[in-house]
């Protein structure tokens, strides 16, 4: 419906042939149609962008954590106090100073990046993995050589720092009408089900997320995440686990409806229970590997809610062994066809007549007019 909005310039240039043929030349009708249509074509793509954009998370762990310590070095340099008529200095001074480079501290993971850091976590890494490596940086300093101090992981599991990073992507399914219809779900059926919403992580802290829901047992958060921080360099899978008290399974298909399935990397899973035991087991995920969902539904089932912690380790090695694979989305749903909303066909329309009333007013208004062999001349009016 937006390349509607194409039939306004068009309308335009019509009209300004038919009522003003001496004062729009060629060079001006180009213009009436142009801007419009660019406009037009930037309404279309920021609409279809922003519906598809999305956002998913990609787990790692810090696997070196460093002190830089604060030092400072002397700068010499000059500096002119008066010039002459012809710009050059008459009068130079010593300006030099004593640059400070104050204390930082970084941490770096296992893909590759680097983040900043506080004192308080470096301390806490160099205590738990036992070390704490002095590294002379042999800098030219002037009263302070400040050094670097390097803190290595142990590759101990329980020492893991996980670390939590968003990325951006295309989603066309959240923008699709037909393909994937999943049907909205309404306020009463979120509170009657307790549903969760969606954990933006970035809110919570790269270092300091949580991927569990419905219990507060850090030994199940703890684990989760050390899984995660591991597993995610290479299968780049962020798992999740949803707890559901006294509810029925389609506590689980609601909530896979409420998150359309959640993001392309997710692997969830969703644990019903009552009277301390499971009831039922669903795992919400968009990879092609069918078969781990089964698995993990299947043993989930049989084993005791008490031990959450041990129900992780198992989804963990099952993602493992099962060789987990995310959906590719901008490959596997490249044939869907995203529309602008009917919001931003009207906006569009807006914009474009309104564009295309200054440009046409500024048309009969200016300098310019055509002859009738429809060359160019210029006379002022």
């Amino acid at each position: 419906m937006i390349y509607l909005c194409f039939l306004i310039p068009l309308i335009a240039i019509i009209i300004m042939s038919w009522k003003f043929p001496r004062r729009v030349n060629i060079t001006e009708r180009i213009i009436i149609f142009a801007v419009p249509a660019i406009a037009i074509i930037v309404a279309k793509v920021i609409s279809t962008s922003t519906q598809t954009h999305d956002t998913e998370y990609w787990n790692s762990h810090v696997i070196k954590s460093t002190y830089y310590e604060r030092w400072n070095e002397w700068i010499e340099k000059r500096c002119c106090a008066s010039y002459d008529a012809s710009g050059n200095c008459t009068n130079w001074y010593d300006c030099s100073y004593c640059e400070e480079h104050p204390a930082y501290w970084t941490a770096s993971d296992n893909i590759g990046k680097t983040y900043s850091y506080t004192k308080a976590q470096f301390e806490r890494d160099a205590k738990m993995w036992n070390s704490r490596k002095f590294k002379d940086m042999n800098r030219d300093y002037h009263t302070v050589d400040g050094d670097v101090y390097v803190a290595t992981y142990d590759k101990v599991f329980e020492h893991t720092v996980p670390i939590v990073k968003q990325y951006g992507y295309k989603n066309k399914i959240q923008a699709s009408k037909s393909v994937f219809n999943f049907e909205p779900v309404d306020t009463a059926q979120i509170r009657k089900y307790g549903l969760y919403r969606y954990p933006y992580y970035e809110l919570m802290g790269i270092f300091n997320y949580n991927p569990v829901m419905g219990t507060v047992d850090k030994d199940v958060v703890n684990r989760l995440r050390w899984h995660n921080a591991h597993m995610g360099a290479v299968w780049k899978v962020n798992m999740m686990l949803l707890v559901f008290h006294n509810q029925p399974v389609r506590a689980a298909v609601l909530q896979e409806r409420y998150w359309k399935r959640g993001n392309k990397n997710e692997f969830i899973l969703c644990l019903g229970h009552s009277g301390g035991k499971i009831k039922w087991a669903k795992v919400i995920s968009w990879t092609d590997k069918k078969m781990i969902m089964k698995t993990v539904e299947q043993k989930a089932r049989r084993m005791d809610y008490k031990n959450l912690a041990a129900i992780v380790d198992m989804m963990a090695n099952e993602v493992k062994v099962g060789q987990f694979t995310y959906k590719k989305f901008e490959e596997d749903f490249n044939y869907i066809r995203v529309e602008p909303t009917m919001k931003a066909v009207i906006w569009t329309m807006v914009i474009t007549f309104v564009i295309t009333v200054i440009i046409c007013l500024i048309a009969v208004f200016n300098q310019f007019e055509c002859d009738i062999g429809n060359k160019f001349s210029r006379f002022s009016r």
